[in-house]
C-alpha cells in the first residue's frame, strides 16, 4: 500500500490537485491502510471500504461534508490504482444538504471599505485587497497567490492559477486599479526582495497567507459590523453585479464558474431582490 499511496500522491501532484486536498486525501488512505495492514490495495472489497465509512461516521462523529470527502478519496486512489476494478467504484456520494450562504451587499461592502483607514499603509493594502476581491470574486488562496506581475493596471485586468490548476483571467474596475496604485506606493517598504506576490504580511514581507487573510477580514468586519469572510465576496460579485444589470454568461465568467448550475448558486439571491417592488406589500410603505 505504500508504494500504491506514493505513486498515487506523485499522480495527484502532476493533475495540480490542491496541497490541501493531497494532505487530505493521503489522511484517509494512511488511516484506512494501518486498519487493514496484511492488505495490498487489489486485495480491499467493498465491504472494507463500507466499514471504514461507517466507523469514521459512528466512531468519529464525522458530518456528511467530511463523509464525502472520505468517499472522494477512497475513489480517488482506487480508481487510480486498481481501474475499472476499483472497490470503490460503486460507494454513493453522501448528499451534503445546502445551506443558505452569507453574500456581501453593496452596503456592506461599502461599510468594511469605509472602515480601513487608508492613510496607513495596512489600510492601503486592505482596501485594494477587498476592491480586488470584490470586482473579480477571486476564492481566498487565489487572491493570496496573486502575483504582481499579473495584474494590468492600465488594462484592468489580471490573470491567476484558480481551483483546479488553469489559468484564469478577471476583470476589474479604474477604482479598484486606483487602490491598487495606492498600495503599491508603499509596498515595497514592506515586501521582501524575494516576495513576488501583490499582497504581502506586513509583519513578514512574504505572501499574505489563506489564514492571515482570515484573521484580517474578521477584524474588518468586526469594526464594520459584517461577518466577514473572503468568500463573501465572491458571492457579492455575483449578486451585485447581476443587480446591476451585468449580462448573466459575463458575469459567470468573470467569477470562472464553468457550469451554469454553479452559477445559479451565486447569482439565486441577486433574482429574488429584483423580484422585491412586486411584492404584494411593496407598494403600502413609501421610503
Amino acid at each position: 500500500m505504500k508504494q500504491a499511496i506514493e505513486d498515487w500522491v506523485n499522480w495527484m501532484h502532476g493533475r495540480r490537485l490542491s496541497l490541501t486536498t493531497v494532505s487530505g486525501y493521503v489522511w484517509e488512505l494512511e488511516r484506512l491502510a494501518a486498519k487493514h495492514p496484511a492488505l495490498g490495495a487489489f486485495d480491499f472489497r467493498p465491504r472494507h471500504l463500507n466499514q471504514y465509512l461507517a466507523e469514521r461516521r459512528l466512531l468519529d462523529g464525522v458530518g456528511v461534508a467530511s463523509s464525502r470527502h472520505t468517499v472522494c478519496a477512497l475513489k480517488s486512489f482506487f480508481g487510480y490504482v486498481c481501474g475499472a476494478k476499483s472497490p470503490a467504484r460503486g460507494l454513493p456520494y453522501p448528499r451534503v444538504p445546502k445551506k443558505m450562504q452569507r453574500s456581501l451587499s453593496f452596503e456592506q461592502l461599502c461599510a468594511v471599505l469605509a472602515a480601513c483607514d487608508t492613510s496607513t499603509p495596512k489600510g492601503k493594502r486592505d482596501v485594494a485587497l477587498m476592491c480586488v476581491l470584490a470586482d473579480t470574486g477571486l476564492r481566498a488562496s487565489e487572491v493570496c497567490r496573486l502575483r504582481l506581475a499579473d495584474v494590468e493596471l492600465a488594462g484592468g485586468w489580471l490573470k491567476v492559477v484558480v481551483k483546479g490548476g488553469d489559468e484564469e483571467v478577471g476583470i476589474f474596475t479604474s477604482y479598484t486599479a486606483a487602490q491598487i496604485g495606492a498600495w503599491l506606493t508603499v509596498r515595497e517598504r514592506y515586501a521582501k526582495a524575494e516576495a513576488v506576490t501583490l499582497f504581502v504580511s506586513l509583519r513578514s514581507g512574504q505572501a499574505l497567507t489563506r489564514n492571515g487573510l482570515k484573521t484580517e477580514l474578521l477584524k474588518i468586519g468586526a469594526r464594520a459590523g459584517v461577518r466577514l469572510c473572503a468568500h463573501m465576496f465572491r458571492r457579492g460579485m455575483a449578486s451585485i453585479t447581476t443587480e446591476n444589470g451585468g449580462p448573466s454568461r459575463l458575469v459567470r465568467d468573470q467569477g470562472r464558474w464553468h457550469t451554469e448550475a454553479m452559477f445559479e448558486q451565486y447569482s439565486r439571491y441577486a433574482r429574488l431582490e429584483g423580484l422585491r417592488r412586486f411584492l404584494p406589500l411593496a407598494g403600502l410603505m413609501t421610503p
